[in-house]
């Protein structure tokens, strides 16, 4: 049945993906790395969850309207997603993460609970629904859920959105026809130029885990670490405006990381500990920069040339 549809995704799924639909197309997203090789305009208000991504999508393909189906972000009981979904089996492991312990106003009033990811995208979705209707006076939404309030976003009961539905005129499968040969653009090879982008990867890596290294030849106590921090960020922020593709793919690890490594630093606990975990802590750090370059190098096989 998948090769009766056509399909619309995020440029960070599995490539493989888009060929098991009968056509596909991929839209980009701000602050990805692969969205950087492309030069065409990036989405943004995408995360954290896939119904941010939605309404931006919605909101940059043009259209006026937007109606929030299935968009809740909060949660009466124990279930937070449809039952036989993937939150049922392979990610159980999520399941502390995604309890719900926050309370927030009602779509139709009162109160709903929610957990700290649902709400993530419900503030991050009024920021965007208030964003997108200051660029574009005439775009609505609205939201027909009974679940969390969404700021910006009309509700709709069930017999006001039935006649919202009733005044829609468009074939969906003459604009499904129209929209592909209007909107989508077939990839070009002159956009790319690989043997620059994977000399710049491998340059820069390199440069950063040589700074890496000396940064960390001087961090012998708990208390140097925040200069180590301090350098590793002036030079991160340089890869920043040279090289965007590796700073989204380095970012986020080495952020986490020295995160981590600063919590346990800091820790109320004798010093002679906090030497030992300083000293763990610089050896998984270099072992995760040689992983790292590692995967750089496994980068080659993606590009044609």
């Amino acid at each position: 049945f998948r090769k009766e549809i056509p399909f619309l995704g995020a440029n960070n799924n599995h490539p493989p993906f888009f060929g098991i639909f009968k056509k596909g197309a991929m839209f980009l997203k701000a602050g990805d790395a692969g969205a950087d090789l492309f030069p065409q305009e990036k989405l943004y208000y995408v995360n954290p969850t896939v119904t941010n991504t939605g309404l931006a999508l919605a909101f940059y393909l043009g259209f006026k309207k937007v109606y929030l189906f299935g968009v809740d972000l909060a949660f009466e009981g124990k279930k937070h997603h449809a039952k036989g979904s993937a939150y049922d089996t392979l990610l159980k492991d999520m399941e502390k993460l995604l309890k719900g312990e926050i309370e927030v106003e009602g779509n139709f009033g009162g109160k709903v609970v929610t957990n700290s990811i649902f709400y993530s995208s419900l503030k991050f979705m009024g920021e965007s629904v208030k964003y997108f209707k200051s660029v574009r006076k005439e775009f609505e939404v609205f939201n027909p859920n009974r679940g969390a309030k969404i700021e910006g976003a009309t509700p709709l009961r069930e017999e006001e959105l039935e006649n919202h539905l009733k005044e829609l005129k468009e074939n969906k499968k003459t604009f499904a026809e129209r929209f592909w040969q209007e909107t989508v653009e077939p990839l070009k090879e002159e956009w790319f130029d690989f043997p620059k982008l994977k000399m710049q990867l491998m340059t820069n890596f390199y440069q950063l885990k040589m700074v890496m290294d000396e940064v960390l030849e001087k961090t012998e106590r708990a208390e140097d670490f925040a200069q180590t921090v301090a350098e590793f960020y002036d030079y991160i922020r340089v890869i920043r405006n040279h090289n965007p593709i590796l700073y989204h793919l380095l970012h986020g690890t080495l952020t986490l990381f020295l995160a981590h490594l600063q919590f346990g630093l800091f820790a109320d606990v004798p010093t002679p500990q906090k030497e030992l975990y300083l000293k763990e802590a610089k050896k998984l750090l270099r072992e995760m920069l040689q992983e790292m370059e590692k995967e750089i190098y496994n980068l080659y096989d993606y590009f044609p040339f």
